[in-house]
């Protein structure tokens, strides 16, 4: 038995529990994607057209020129090309142009050990022959001609033809109209009235080949080199970007609050004995 003795004018505090809300806060992460573009490259071949040449030698006319004046003397055919062996037909060919023309002079000078030259014919335009000799031992050809009385010749015009045989080697060679080297007797002219009217000549290189081995000759070949265009081509990628979002959730958290509640409990006083029940009391404790 437990006895609570309090004094009666104070009063009794009663514990008493209360709920209180408390809000907490929950945040909530939402992914949102964000397309990114990002380039690839794409190549496109475009061909390009590129010259090849292949070739080898080919004949050429070399032209000396003393004067100013557009007389020429020149030998045909030209370019030439021959076997060994092979014999040609030659023309020493004047183009005067409006020029008139009264006297030709022709020294051609060639090797020996190459060629042989006969059989000179002389043309109709210049009936009178001052030279007409050939040396193939030497390897010259003389030729002068002209007219006395008008008409004289203009224009394009034989001077003569000759025979011209290949009897050495293959490879190039020359027949060259002497210019007074080292002899300026032997020096190849075009006259009028006694001036030279001379502008050119054009000396031949004459290709001696073997008739078996075949001659090149200067092709173009288109070749195609590919040439790389880059094109850009957009891809879209997606690329997640994260966005925070708050989402507020209440959560209801009990708290303690302590309320004083004052209760009043009387409990008596004990009396000291008086009187008779004085006098008895050591009787009752016995």
């Amino acid at each position: 038995l437990t006895v609570n003795v309090v004094d009666p004018g104070v009063p009794t505090a009663t514990a008493t529990m209360t709920a209180t809300t408390i809000s907490t806060v929950t945040a909530t992460i939402t992914a949102t994607a964000i397309p990114t573009a990002t380039a690839t490259m794409t190549a496109t071949t475009t061909p390009t057209a590129t010259a090849t040449m292949t070739a080898t030698a080919t004949p050429t006319v070399t032209a000396t020129v003393p004067g100013g004046n557009s007389v020429f003397l020149s030998l045909s055919p030209s370019p030439l090309t021959m076997a060994p062996g092979e014999t040609v037909t030659m023309t020493i060919e004047v183009q005067a142009g409006t020029q008139s023309v009264d006297g030709v002079a022709a020294y051609l000078d060639f090797d020996p050990a190459r060629f042989t030259l006969s059989g000179v014919s002389p043309g109709a335009d210049l009936p009178f022959s001052l030279t007409n000799q050939v040396d193939n031992t030497v390897g010259t050809l003389d030729l002068v001609r002209g007219a006395l009385v008008a008409p004289f010749p203009s224009g394009t015009f034989v001077l003569a033809t000759f025979q011209l045989q290949a009897i050495g080697t293959v490879g190039p060679g020359t027949l060259t109209f002497n210019q007074g080297t080292p002899s300026p007797l032997r020096q190849s002219d075009i006259t009028f009235g006694g001036t030279s009217v001379l502008g050119s000549v054009a000396n031949l290189t004459v290709n001696v080949v073997d008739p078996g081995v075949p001659t090149a000759t200067a092709t173009m070949t288109a070749t195609a080199i590919p040439t790389v265009t880059a094109t850009m081509t957009a891809t879209t990628f997606p690329t997640a970007t994260m966005t925070a979002t708050a989402t507020m959730t209440a959560t209801a958290i009990p708290a303690v609050t302590a309320t004083m509640t004052a209760t009043a409990t009387m409990t008596p006083s004990p009396t000291p004995p008086t009187g008779l029940f004085k006098a008895f009391l050591p009787l009752i404790r016995r």
